[in-house]
């Protein structure tokens, strides 16, 4: 069975998936065909290998839904000081959580930071990104508490992952810049919220207030047409996409080449629809990702939709004849760029 999402889209061989009958609801093993694992990863593309009794029945495959149960972080494990979390209440427990999803990794030599560390904070503890010393997650004691370490380091695993997708070779010939522009705006949340005028571009790592609008520009600077995918990796861990917007998806999400010079605004329902973006909590450092592909690649297996999110549920479908729901998507290049900003406290 191949998907369409690879190691742009986080899969790791090793993972392992859940396949479940077509229209499942209730994901329990009373409805479970089969496990799964991923056997090979290419840049957007995965095989997941099923066992030879499912194989020799195709059709059990037809319109399944796939959870992912297991994933394997490779190094995109967190160093993380055992004994730090062992002094938590509940702790062990917490300890034991992460082991369990294999997110951590205790192994850290004499003198190294690790990459999250812990902080009292009042009656709770805060949970501290080393790298800029974000608060990624505020703990309260109680009996909840080994979860919300596991989720909120699950949640950090995730946006290190994004964080690190940066190719900005200048031998691409997929290449894009983009840059973040304060916008005014009109209208209101029951009419909707139009782009106006535009403001000054913002430098790198500038600060803007909370309820800020801003729209991004996109150029391409390469020598072929870019799909271009835009992620927000929030101070909290937190990675969403951004654009297209996944609540309504678009497949013309392309920045024509041949006119390096010309901005392009992300946009709506159309290219003459600029689309402005609110910014807001949680306050501190703010990541915009685009990532610029030759074909069209999603990335929902990086918004933490909290739903099985399989790039599975729609291919499936095409599996069972040898086929992909999509044309094969193996770009041979592909770029980034990134907008780094500060959201602050409204004055």
């Amino acid at each position: 069975v191949v998907m369409d999402a690879g190691s742009l889209q986080g899969m790791t061989v090793g993972s392992r998936f859940a396949l479940y009958k077509s229209g499942t609801n209730q994901f329990v093993d009373a409805a479970k065909i089969a496990d799964a694992t991923v056997g090979r990863v290419g840049l957007t593309d995965s095989r997941l290998d099923v066992p030879p009794a499912i194989v020799a029945h195709p059709g059990l495959l037809t319109a399944a839904r796939a959870v992912e149960v297991l994933h394997q972080y490779g190094d995109n494990r967190l160093k993380i000081d055992s004994k730090e979390f062992l002094a938590l209440p509940g702790g062990d427990q917490a300890l034991a959580k992460l082991r369990e999803v294999s997110i951590v990794s205790t192994d850290v030599a004499a003198g190294e930071r690790p990459d999250v560390s812990i902080k009292l904070n009042g009656g709770g503890y805060d949970l501290v990104r080393q790298d800029g010393g974000s608060v990624i997650a505020h703990l309260d004691p109680g009996p909840e508490m080994p979860n919300a370490v596991r989720d909120a380091l699950q949640r950090e695993a995730q946006y290190r992952f994004a964080k690190s997708l940066n190719n900005e070779s200048a031998a691409s010939p997929i290449r894009i810049e983009m840059r973040l522009v304060p916008a005014d705006v009109t209208g209101d949340e029951n009419i909707g919220i139009t782009w106006k005028a535009d403001k000054a571009p913002s430098p790198p790592g500038a600060s803007l207030p909370d309820g800020q609008y801003v729209t991004l520009e996109v150029r391409n600077v390469g020598t072929e047409d870019a799909y271009v995918a835009v992620l927000d990796l929030a101070s909290d861990g937190t990675v969403n996409q951004l654009w297209p917007d996944p609540s309504s998806p678009i497949n013309d999400n392309v920045i024509p080449h041949g006119n390096p010079n010309k901005w392009y605004k992300l946009w709506d329902a159309s290219p003459t629809t600029p689309l402005p973006f609110e910014l807001g909590k949680p306050y501190g450092t703010e990541i915009f990702k685009a990532i610029a592909t030759r074909e069209h690649v999603d990335f929902k297996t990086l918004r933490g939709s909290g739903q099985p999110a399989s790039p599975l549920d729609d291919l499936l479908k095409a599996a069972v004849a040898g086929t992909r729901a999509k044309p094969a998507v193996r770009p041979s290049a592909w770029s980034t760029s990134t907008v780094v900003f500060e959201v602050a406290t409204a004055k």
